[in-house]
């Protein structure tokens, strides 16, 4: 498909039409010295200029002042908030006249929604959430409803964080599929520029509305060697072939002891986590107790008494519940999805209060114990 050179001011009309044709448009802004995605109306409240300094444990945003829309990479949040809501009700059920239970079923979402700036490795954890949600053996309709009315505006990332490592899982940090409209941000002159590439024919169909200049094969030339420039400078990776069947060989190795130490066990790095989906189901009523509920929230494989049954706790110590998200996320992932569980995106180093390191503990099972 055609590309097209488009200017800052022309996405504004993009995010427009997208609303006239009752998409709910969400993206990143910028508030409390962090990033978050909510509905945007305009660019005004596109965090323009930001950069954002990711390290183990630490967040922060310094403005640049440089004009750019995409100088940052991302907040805490991911998409499946939206796609996969924190708290759910299934359903309901209250009384009739006659006493008996009337059961109502939750309707599923009706919303679409036009996610603007999504990034490679966030598209693959949305693509990982298909298949579970979607294909797998228990479909989550309603997920499946609100997935399939997305628009997407995927970025390519010309930038990195330090805790990126999204070029070793091969999820980035170019976007290969599953958008409508991909946009690459560069500078043409002394001017930051976006480069449009369609990934669908309504992603085209809203372009051509733009009215664009097609792109030149210069200006798209220097696209490829910014996106893989960004390869260049990550720090971080995990091998990931290597990796999962070390951590499945050495499933009671010292190396799980030594990082425990360091984990409290607080669930910031499920929650953040643009793949995890552990759920738990509450029963409830209202005040009255007239109406029961029942509720669907997002749980943590962390939490204590996540493996609570009648006979006690599988997994009563942190070194297990490390040891299980840490071997499901990049091995046992793939026996049961035909992928890793982690897309290389860095939240978990970043917003772990520890600064625990998933690539150095991936790295660990490389080398020979020691102690």
């Amino acid at each position: 498909m055609p590309q097209y050179v488009l200017d800052h001011t022309i996405l504004n009309y993009l995010i427009s039409i997208l609303s006239e044709s009752e998409y709910q448009i969400i993206g990143p802004v910028h508030r409390n010295n962090s990033l978050f995605l909510e509905p945007i109306k305009d660019l005004k409240q596109h965090p323009a200029g930001f950069r954002d300094v990711q390290a183990p444990g630490k967040f922060s945003l310094e403005k640049t002042n440089s004009g750019k829309l995409f100088e940052f990479t991302h907040g805490a949040d991911s998409w499946k908030k939206f796609l996969y809501p924190s708290e759910k009700v299934l359903f309901f059920a209250n009384k009739n006249t006659e006493g008996k239970l009337n059961f109502h079923i939750e309707n599923s979402s009706s919303k679409r929604y036009a996610f603007f700036g999504v990034r490679s490795c966030e598209l693959s954890a949305i693509n990982i959430h298909d298949e579970i949600f979607i294909n797998g053996q228990f479909p989550d309709h309603d997920y499946a409803e609100i997935r399939n009315n997305c628009f997407i505006i995927a970025v390519n990332c010309t930038v990195c964080s330090d805790t990126c490592f999204c070029a070793s899982m091969n999820t980035g940090p170019e976007v290969k599929s599953g958008y409508d409209i991909a946009l690459t941000e560069i500078t043409d002159g002394k001017n930051p520029v976006l480069i449009a590439k369609p990934g669908s024919e309504m992603g085209k169909l809203f372009l051509e509305k733009l009215s664009p200049a097609a792109a030149s094969d210069g200006l798209i030339q220097k696209c490829d060697e910014e996106i893989a420039s960004v390869i260049k400078r990550q720090k971080r990776k995990v091998n990931i072939t290597a990796v999962k069947d070390l951590v499945k060989a050495n499933i009671n190795s010292v190396i799980f002891d030594k990082i425990s130490e360091k984990c409290m066990s607080c669930t910031n790095c499920t929650l953040v986590c643009p793949t995890c989906f552990c759920s738990n189901i509450e029963d409830t009523t209202d005040i009255t107790g007239e109406t029961g509920f029942r509720i669907r929230k997002w749980d943590s494989c962390f939490r204590e008494n996540f493996t609570e049954i009648h006979g006690g706790k599988i997994r009563g110590s942190i070194k297990s519940r490390y040891r299980q998200w840490l071997s499901h996320k990049l091995t046992n992932w793939f026996d049961q999805f035909g992928s890793s569980g982690c897309v290389g995106c860095g939240r978990c180093i970043t917003w772990c209060p520890a600064g625990i390191d998933i690539t150095e503990s991936a790295e660990a099972f490389e080398k020979p114990e020691s102690g």
